[in-house]
């Protein structure tokens, strides 16, 4: 999955933080550096060259693939479409931390996948290598984030990420008061490392179909070019709701 992933001359943004009304946010911040309600996105620095480092997300990216273009993860191309509809074709592992995955209301942080990526890139990815089960998903709202707590003073917070809720979404419920204070006090100091999506509906997906429309597909792949410095995130994720 070369696209999502960092390249060895990328390196998470250690840099300082400051305080923009009321919120964290970057010295020099850019268009990109904002994803879903506003959620600051974890930069990468350095350059994107070398080679790639399958199991090391870069933020921007994964929020580009996870956003409302749906991007393959492999590529950086268009993830396949299910014939006929918007069913996006996912591939999930079978099997996390020696339990057998259940795909209904699973929350994921892994990009859809095209066609072409699962024939040729997925079996020598080895963070893909494992089994996988190929899913046409048609409904999977984005959820929330993975994201790392910075609150004053900006060097310290929490350093293992934890997954966020929506503030937006604790709105919609009609749960205002102190559960939505506290959602929006731990949003305004988050560094999100990842978009979150719940699994809501699929169907399986055959592999033999997956190969006839590889074949068939007018699609063509990314090219899993990286983009410039600046632009990784400029496609805002977590638009679908």
């Amino acid at each position: 999955m070369p696209y999502i992933a960092r390249c060895e001359g990328e390196f998470p943004y250690a840099g300082p933080l400051v305080l923009a009304g009321g919120r964290i946010a970057y010295p020099d911040m850019r268009s990109a550096d904002r994803g879903v309600d506003d959620v600051l996105i974890l930069r990468s620095v350095g350059i994107p060259a070398g080679p790639v480092r399958a199991a090391d997300i870069d933020p921007g990216r994964q929020f580009r693939a996870m956003g409302d273009a749906l991007l393959c993860q492999g590529c950086g191309g268009p993830s396949s479409r299910r014939p006929g509809s918007q069913a996006r074709l996912w591939a999930l592992p079978v099997v996390e931390q020696g339990r057998q995955v259940d795909p209904a209301g699973l929350c994921t942080e892994s990009p859809p996948v095209c066609a072409h990526c699962v024939l040729g890139d997925m079996p020598r990815c080895p963070v893909m290598r494992p089994a996988h089960q190929l899913l046409w998903v048609s409904q999977a709202p984005v959820v929330g984030v993975m994201a790392i707590l910075r609150p004053p003073p900006l060097g310290g917070g929490q350093t293992k990420p934890k997954f966020l809720r929506l503030p937006s979404d604790i709105e919609e419920e009609g749960r205002g008061g102190g559960a939505l204070d506290r959602a929006r006090a731990e949003w305004d100091c988050a560094v999100a490392v990842s978009l979150v999506r719940k699994i809501v509906r699929y169907s399986p997906a055959d592999p033999r179909h997956i190969a006839d429309l590889a074949a068939g597909s007018r699609e063509q792949p990314g090219n899993g070019l990286l983009p410039g410095p600046g632009t990784a995130g400029e496609i805002r994720g977590g638009g679908t709701r």
